[in-house]
């Protein structure tokens, strides 16, 4: 992963989803972390792949320092 961001409508299509679904979700607090740049939404390559594999925004995981 590189750090790349991706549109709400990319990740609809990744996940088979409706973009609307996307939408409740977010408001719902449901789903990866998303950032809004510029007034649009998108979505890191490293949030999405933390939930596709835990169930759990990567906001849940905190950071460790050692």
């Amino acid at each position: 992963m590189d750090g790349r961001c991706i549109s709400q409508t990319e990740l609809a299509q990744r996940w088979q989803l409706s973009e609307s679904t996307l939408e409740r979700w977010r408001s719902e607090g449901i789903g990866p972390v998303f950032l809004k740049l510029r007034g649009q939404v998108r979505y890191r390559d490293t949030d999405i792949l933390a939930y596709e594999v835990t169930g759990k925004p990567a906001a849940y995981f905190p950071i460790l320092s050692g």
